[in-house]
């Protein structure tokens, strides 16, 4: 059997076999990476990484949220999109969900705003629990995210997808 030597947090911690070496996260692709931690606990403990996310990411986060939705609100709703979630002020996540007016397949423009117009969409179908659709039906419903594109670009996005939403209403 071949035996590694375990080193966590610059602390020999004994031999394990090879075997133990290659499971959990190091199976999935990751690394167990007890620097990154070391790093984790040092930010959690002097408070840099709250007052990071505070004062850097929620800002951020909040301004890229408003910019993608007055463009929703601009090019999208007057096609006959909707939003399901009620509540536009206060919002968690990176992601807006839109209902598209029936019988527009989700699928369809999720592959028609990728290969025109170069727009990434997740179709709602990707989120569904497989059997449940008497509850959850996610076929008209796509998944945008704001926080991955520059905010400058959110709005040119929400308008290229207007424009391929409107040639699929027209027919086009």
């Amino acid at each position: 059997m071949d035996y590694h030597k375990c080193m966590f947090c610059n602390v020999f911690s004994g031999v394990w076999p090879a075997d133990h070496m290659r499971s959990g996260s190091s199976r999935s692709g990751g690394a167990p990476s007890q620097l990154t931690a070391t790093f984790m606990s040092e930010m959690l403990k002097s408070g840099d990484l709250q007052r990071h996310i505070l004062h850097n990411l929620q800002p951020a986060y909040a301004s890229r949220y408003r910019t993608m939705f007055a463009a929703i609100e601009q090019h999208l709703l007057p096609l006959g999109v909707t939003m399901p979630q009620t509540g536009r002020d206060i919002v968690g996540g990176y992601f807006i969900w839109l209902s598209l007016p029936r019988p527009m397949d989700a699928r369809a423009l999720a592959a028609r705003a990728k290969e025109e117009e170069n727009v990434i969409i997740a179709q709602g179908s990707f989120f569904g629990v497989y059997g449940d659709t008497e509850d959850a039906d996610f076929e008209s419903e796509v998944r945008i995210c704001f926080s991955w594109e520059e905010e400058e670009k959110l709005g040119e996005g929400i308008e290229r997808l207007a424009r391929v939403l409107r040639n699929m209403q027209t027919g086009v």
